[in-house]
Parts: C-alpha cells; sequence; structure tokens
C-alpha cells in the first residue's frame, strides 16, 4: 500500500450464520446457512477524499463501513488500512437517558479527553456544543429521557460533532435528518464543513 492508500481490500468476503428450520421438539435449529454479505471484494480508497455509497437497506452498506472502520472483521481475504485517528458516526450512539445535556457532554469528554472540565478546551467545546443545539439552555438541564425526538436529536447531533477534530478519517452512517426544517439547514451546512476539514471521509446512505 502506498502512502496515498487510505483503505484497501484485498478478496474480501464478510458473512454470517443463519439459522434456520427451528426444531419445536428439540428447541434448537438444526440447519445453519452461511449468509455472504460482501463478496470477493476489492477496493481502495485513497487519502483526502470524500466517498458515498449508496444503496438500498440491506445492501451491506453499513458492513462494509464497519470493516473498514475495524468493528467487524472479514470472513476471508484482507483488509490494510493505513490511519490512525478515525470516527464513525451513527444514529445508534448510546446516551445516559437519565442524564441532562450537560452531563451527557461531560461524559463524551471525559472518553475523548479527560475528566479536567476547568480548562479552556472544555469551556470552548462546550459553548460550541450549546450553540449547535440551537435550544435555549433550561432545556439542557432536563434529563435526555424527557426530551421531544427533535430535541434529542438535536442534542445527539451535537454531541457528536462537537468532538470531532485531527481525524484521518470520518465515516457517516445514515447520521442525517436532524430535528425541524431549520435545524437541518444549520446541521447539514455544518456537516458539510466538517467533512471538507476532515480531509477523508466516507459517507453512507440509501436516499442521492
Amino acid at each position: 500500500m502506498t502512502k496515498e492508500r487510505l483503505v484497501e481490500f484485498i478478496d474480501c468476503e464478510f458473512g454470517y450464520q443463519k439459522y434456520t428450520q427451528f426444531d419445536i421438539k428439540k428447541l434448537s435449529f438444526n440447519k445453519v446457512q452461511n449468509e455472504i454479505v460482501i463478496k470477493k471484494l476489492n477496493l481502495t480508497l485513497d487519502k483526502n477524499k470524500i466517498y458515498g455509497v449508496l444503496g438500498k437497506n440491506g445492501s451491506g452498506k453499513s458492513t462494509l463501513l464497519r470493516l473498514v472502520f475495524n468493528h467487524l472483521f472479514p470472513s476471508s481475504g484482507n483488509i490494510i488500512r493505513n490511519f490512525s485517528k478515525s470516527k464513525l458516526l451513527d444514529r445508534a450512539n448510546v446516551y445516559h437517558s437519565e442524564l441532562d445535556a450537560f452531563d451527557n457532554f461531560k461524559s463524551y469528554y471525559s472518553l475523548d479527553f479527560n475528566s479536567d472540565f476547568n480548562n479552556q478546551k472544555y469551556k470552548n467545546k462546550l459553548e460550541k456544543f450549546v450553540e449547535l443545539t440551537t435550544l435555549p439552555k433550561p432545556s439542557l438541564y432536563k434529563p435526555f429521557s424527557t426530551l421531544s425526538e427533535g430535541m434529542k436529536s438535536k442534542v445527539a447531533f451535537a454531541l457528536n460533532m462537537v468532538f470531532i477534530e485531527n481525524l484521518d478519517l470520518l465515516g457517516l452512517d445514515e447520521f442525517f435528518s436532524f430535528g425541524d426544517s431549520d435545524f437541518k439547514k444549520v446541521s447539514s451546512n455544518y456537516m458539510r464543513e466538517v467533512l471538507l476539514s476532515s480531509g477523508s471521509a466516507i459517507v453512507v446512505s440509501h436516499d442521492t
């Protein structure tokens, strides 16, 4: 792999075991099939490019992305990666439902950095987080579980975006449609800036 290459798939396959024909008497499955999701893939991704992966639901887009980010392992073949710091974002990120937005922010910050909440870096990120939510501060003191779905999506967007920095590779898996129409414009514009500044990115969607 050359220095310009980001990821290289070499005869890569991914499959999982699919159990069929449940035997009610034995209370067990008596047949196993190997379900191939990705077959003999040879693919090269270069650095400093933004790639879009478009396809129908169930076509293997998310599987491909998780193979790139080493969240899944190929059944056969090889994947060579030439990046060190990366982040994969999807709508399944975990939040503490009984904590408010600020405490969720602290939790994220301590994972990515440390527990020093008095330095300037923390203050700057917290300020940016509040700005990105576009929500009034009183709402950010309420438990995450009590917020409306639209408000939750705004907090989720801000939590993910504010911690993106100095990445070699950014992945977005169906990471769209946040909040109301006005917020979608704000979030789309900000996400566009993040993608352009990140250098290398992979965006997965079923929607053109």
